[in-house]
């Protein structure tokens, strides 16, 4: 996605992850309050890529075994998806419920647990972009899919779709758990994205 990934300038770039590490630094406080833990998350890099192409991140493909998605329209339309691997989640909502054995498992509460993580991520990244950006935004209720396939897709959105990967590292009582954040987009509102952090530049 080279032709894409050369819009998207340094300048544009940092902004980008300057509004994901407030958005996402937003989310941490949150689930912090919720689960009266310390839960840290830091957006260290970022990357373009089409649906299928391989994704330079170590372990991403093992990390969208769990994803917590979640549609938006508006201005900017599109998908935006937390991704863990198994043991990822399993760990995340194990720290989360505070439970020192859990069964290779989800049951209603760590699914649970794992929906209102994303929920809270999801929106701390997507909100604060479309705060900042003024963009008029609504959204789907999120949903939870314990898939094990190992891929990034999407029945909502053509195949040529540009993928938006922000690393997250996400950290419960110094115990960290390697997760992704994705954004689906068309190559039309990829272009809309770029625009629009151009614009505040």
């Amino acid at each position: 996605m080279d032709e894409l990934a050369q819009l998207f300038s340094d300048a544009a770039k940092d902004a980008f992850l300057e509004i994901s590490n407030i958005g996402i630094g937003r989310a941490a406080a949150t689930m912090s309050d919720l689960v009266g833990r310390r839960v840290n998350i830091a957006v260290p890099e970022l990357s373009f890529h089409h649906i299928g192409e391989c994704c330079p991140f170590k372990g991403f493909a093992d990390c969208a075994t769990v994803q917590v998605r979640q549609s938006f329209y508006g201005e900017l339309s599109g998908e935006a998806i937390l991704a863990l691997s198994k043991q990822g989640a399993i760990c995340l909502a194990r720290l989360l419920l505070d439970e020192v054995d859990m069964e290779d498992a989800f049951g209603d509460n760590e699914q649970g647990a794992i929906l209102e993580t994303g929920n809270i991520m999801i929106g701390g990244l997507v909100g604060k972009l479309s705060n900042t950006l003024s963009l008029s935004l609504s959204y789907e209720i999120p949903e939870i899919h314990l898939k094990g396939d190992s891929a990034i897709s999407s029945d909502k959105l053509p195949v040529k779709t540009c993928m938006v990967v922000i690393q997250a590292r996400l950290t419960v009582d110094n115990e960290d758990v390697t997760s992704y954040l994705v954004l689906l987009l068309t190559v039309e509102n990829f272009k809309t994205l770029i625009s629009r952090l151009n614009s505040i530049l």
